[in-house]
């Protein structure tokens, strides 16, 4: 009995295990404990000479989620599931990524989980993806430093700074405020519709305010949270 108990343990062990680990391939990936993950990325990106990946998970609203890619063309005999991080190349764009079968225990709540993706380059945040967590990756041979045990709340509030911030370069400061609310809408955590609803509610006196708060409404109105729905019928009765 108690070594049929333990063997239980064991499995339940290694499927959290497996829940928290994304199915990376073609990629450095290490692993490390987050400790503040404003600081750690700021860390990671200062190092960050050539382009490399910073990503974490944290729980993910409720829902029908399916936060992935399909590849296929006319060559395919099937459609393949999953992300090509990186640009495909330009000799051979049309060849699909290649993942390899599924191992191990079944899980069986595969996508209740947000993944982040954070690109660096050049010491800068260069791009944002939000993926679930039952979706495959090629990391195109770049380096991955996977974040254990961060907060969702300090996952918002980075995003929310992210959304937010006007020093980042033109090229991307659009591209990444979208994406950064969109992931705030699809965190679980308490945190993120007031969060939202303060973006939504912000000044729009720039292009990127704009943009940011368009979005915010958006991540508002697909919440089922009752502050969500207050703040729409405030704005629909003032």
């Amino acid at each position: 009995m108690a070594r049929g108990v333990m063997a239980l343990m064991i499995g339940m062990v290694a499927v959290g295990v497996l829940a928290q680990t994304p199915r990376i391939q073609n990629g450095l990936v290490e692993t490390r404990a987050a400790t503040s993950l404003a600081r750690d990325v700021a860390t990671l990106a200062a190092q960050a000479t050539d382009p490399m990946w910073v990503a974490w998970q944290v729980p993910m609203v409720d829902g029908e989620r399916s936060l992935c890619c399909t590849c296929y063309n006319d060559d395919m005999p099937q459609a393949v599931r999953g992300c090509r991080m990186e640009p495909t190349n330009p000799d051979d764009p049309w060849t699909p990524p290649r993942f390899p079968a599924p191992s191990g225990p079944v899980q069986l709540e595969a996508g209740t989980e947000l993944t982040m993706f954070v690109r660096m380059v050049e010491r800068r945040i260069e791009r944002v993806r939000l993926l679930s967590d039952d979706c495959p990756v090629d990391a195109g041979g770049r380096a991955v430093r996977w974040l254990t045990g961060v907060r969702g709340a300090d996952s918002v509030a980075f995003l929310n700074a992210l959304a937010t911030d006007e020093t980042m370069a033109n090229d991307v400061r659009t591209r990444i405020a979208s994406a950064a609310v969109r992931g705030i809408a699809l965190h679980r955590d308490p945190s993120a519709v007031p969060a939202l609803i303060a973006l939504a509610s912000a000044p729009a006196t720039t292009p990127l305010a704009i943009t940011t708060r368009r979005e915010a409404v958006q991540g508002v109105g697909q919440s089922r949270d009752p502050r969500a729905l207050q703040f729409l019928q405030h704005i629909i009765t003032r």
